[in-house]
C-alpha cells in the first residue's frame, strides 16, 4: 500500500491531527509531502485494469439498488428508471462591457473615455450529483445536497436531449436539467408518466438498440486492445466474467419495456462466460508447468511450455478463435463497431 493509500483512507479528523503535527516537525512534514505528490503523481498515471472498472461499474449498480430500495413507494407506484445523474440549473452570468476609448496619461495609467453597461446571460452550472428516479407517477431526484419530487401534474414540459432532459415545473422559476447516459430510457420512461404507453415497432427497435450500445460500450475498458497470454489468463478470465455480470444487471433497467432479453444479448453473455472457462484452465495449465520449470521462470519459456501442452490437447488455437467469435456476436449487436481492438494471444 502507498503513503497516499494509506494516507487518503484515514478518519478526516485524523488526517487533520497527522498534518498539524507534520506542519510543527516541518523537517519530517516536507519528507512526507514530497512521499505523498511522488505517490499521487504514479497513481495519476496508473490506468485502471478491466477488472478494476468493471467492478467500478458493479459497485455502482449495487449503489443505486440500495438507494433504491430505501425510497418509500405506494404498492401501485413502480419505478421505470433509476440512473446516476448530474443536476444543473441556469445561472445568470453578468459581464461588464466597456466601449469607448483610452489615452495614456502615464506610465501604467490610462485614462478612459467611453461608457459601459452591464450585459448577463445564462449558464448551465452543475449544483449535485445523486440519483435520477422516473416512477409511474412522478419524478424523484435524490441528490447529495437537494431532493426534489414532483408529481407528473406538476410538469409543465420537458425537453430531451442526447445527454440530458430538462424539465420545468409549475410554481417553479428555473427550469432543472438532469444528464443521462440512456436517454431513449429516461425519455420512454417520463413518456409513461401520465399513462402506461405501448412501444411501436420502431420505439422499441430504438429502445433495445440502446441496450446494446451500453453493453458494448464496455470494450472501451480494454482501453482499444485484448491481449491474452501466460502473463494474465486469471486478470482476463475476472474481467470477461464480470463484463458478462454486467450484461445481467444492464438488461434489468430495461426489463419493464423488454420483457425478455434479446437472443443477441444472452449469446454474447454466453459466450463470455465460456471464454472466461476456457482461460480459467489455462490459468490451471500455467499452473502445474510452473511446478516443474519453477515460478520464477520467463514468460518466453513458460509461453514455450504452454505452446506445448495445447499442442498435445490440441487446443491451440482456442483462445484466439473464441475471442474472434465474440467479436462477432459484438458486430451482431451494433453494426457500427467496426473492431473490438487488436486481438492478440500470446
Amino acid at each position: 500500500m502507498s503513503f497516499k493509500s494509506w494516507f487518503d483512507g484515514l478518519n478526516i479528523w485524523l488526517r487533520i491531527l497527522i498534518i498539524i503535527l507534520l506542519i510543527v516537525l516541518w523537517p519530517i512534514g516536507i519528507i512526507c509531502l514530497i512521499i505523498y505528490l511522488v505517490s499521487w503523481a504514479i497513481n495519476s498515471k496508473k490506468k485502471e485494469s478491466p477488472v478494476m472498472q468493471f467492478e467500478k461499474y458493479i459497485e455502482m449498480k449495487e449503489d443505486v439498488k440500495n438507494a433504491r430500495a430505501k425510497l418509500i413507494l405506494p404498492k401501485d407506484e413502480i419505478i421505470t428508471y433509476a440512473q446516476p445523474s448530474s443536476l444543473y440549473e441556469e445561472r445568470a452570468i453578468r459581464n461588464y462591457v466597456r466601449t469607448g476609448h483610452s489615452i495614456r496619461i502615464a506610465k501604467g495609467w490610462w485614462f478612459n473615455m467611453g461608457s459601459g453597461q452591464a450585459e448577463s446571460h445564462g449558464e448551465l452550472r452543475k449544483i449535485d450529483s445523486g440519483i435520477l428516479y422516473i416512477t409511474s407517477k412522478r419524478v424523484i431526484y435524490a441528490g447529495q445536497f437537494k431532493s426534489y419530487n414532483y408529481s407528473y401534474k406538476k410538469l409543465l414540459s420537458i425537453e430531451p436531449f442526447s445527454d440530458s432532459v430538462r424539465i420545468a415545473v409549475d410554481g417553479r422559476q428555473k427550469t432543472l436539467t438532469f444528464t443521462t447516459e440512456n436517454p431513449i430510457l429516461l425519455g420512454i420512461s417520463l413518456q409513461n408518466l401520465s399513462e402506461k404507453t405501448s412501444l411501436g415497432t420502431e420505439e422499441k427497435e430504438a429502445f433495445e438498440n440502446e441496450l446494446k450500445k451500453t453493453i458494448v460500450a464496455k470494450l472501451s475498458y480494454f482501453g482499444g486492445s485484448i491481449t491474452v497470454g501466460v502473463e494474465n489468463y486469471k486478470e482476463m478470465a475476472d474481467a470477461f466474467r464480470l463484463y458478462a455480470k454486467t450484461i445481467d444487471l444492464d438488461a434489468k433497467d430495461y426489463a419493464h419495456e423488454i420483457k425478455k432479453t434479446p437472443s443477441e444479448i444472452i449469446k454474447l453473455q454466453a459466450k463470455m462466460l465460456k471464454f472466461a472457462d476456457i482461460l480459467d484452465d489455462r490459468e490451471k495449465d500455467l499452473e502445474k508447468i510452473k511446478s516443474i520449470v519453477g515460478k520464477s521462470a520467463s514468460e518466453k519459456v513458460l509461453e514455450q511450455e504452454m505452446d506445448k501442452v495445447t499442442a498435445k490437447n490440441n487446443t491451440g488455437d482456442l483462445v484466439k478463435n473464441t475471442l474472434k467469435d465474440i467479436a462477432e456476436t459484438i458486430k451482431e449487436l451494433n453494426p457500427e463497431i467496426v473492431t473490438i481492438g487488436e486481438i492478440k494471444t500470446r
